[in-house]
């Protein structure tokens, strides 16, 4: 969390380790990967069904060279991380726009998926971030987040599944 929020702050200006920055910086990572679990789990659901091998769209070729020169302009923008981070979030937002959880998607949609994806993998190796799994990162978040509020995950899964019960007892 806090070397998002460093990289989200452009190494001119004054980084402020407030309250506020903090909980954005933890919306912002929880955003990201929470794209990147959809992702996952659709391309995981499209490789259980072995229905071979794609062809990257027009349209997803536009977004991986559209991403990838708009943080290789930002970076030589005086290293501007937060506008290239601006990217990921651009790129994610049109992940989010395209496919839904427990979507079929075809060969070609899996290809293109896979190819935005692996990008921004890669644009997190420079700065070191995306790299957890995203369910993994996920969970531990909200084990973070129940602490904070002091909350136990038992008790909120105990109550779900009574919730759960009681519909279908209706």
């Amino acid at each position: 969390v806090l070397k998002f929020l460093v990289v989200s702050t452009h190494y001119r200006s004054l980084l402020e380790f407030s309250d506020k920055q903090i909980e954005n910086s933890i919306a912002g990572l929880a955003r990201i990967y929470s794209g990147l679990a959809l992702s996952l789990d659709l391309l995981q659901q499209f490789e259980k069904t072995g229905s071979g091998h794609g062809k990257v769209s027009v349209v997803h070729q536009k977004l991986k060279s559209d991403f990838n020169a708009n943080v290789e302009i930002a970076m030589n923008d005086d290293f501007n991380s937060p506008l290239a981070l601006g990217e990921v979030f651009s790129l994610i937002r049109s992940i989010n726009q395209q496919f839904k959880r427990g979507q079929k998607i075809t060969p070609d949609q899996a290809a293109g998926l896979k190819l935005l994806v692996d990008d921004i993998h890669e644009f997190g190796k420079i700065f070191s971030l995306f790299q957890k799994s995203p369910g993994e990162f996920l969970v531990q978040l909200d084990d973070f987040l129940l602490k904070e509020l002091n909350l136990e995950r038992s008790v909120i899964d105990q109550k779900v599944a009574e919730r759960s019960a009681a519909r279908k007892n209706k």
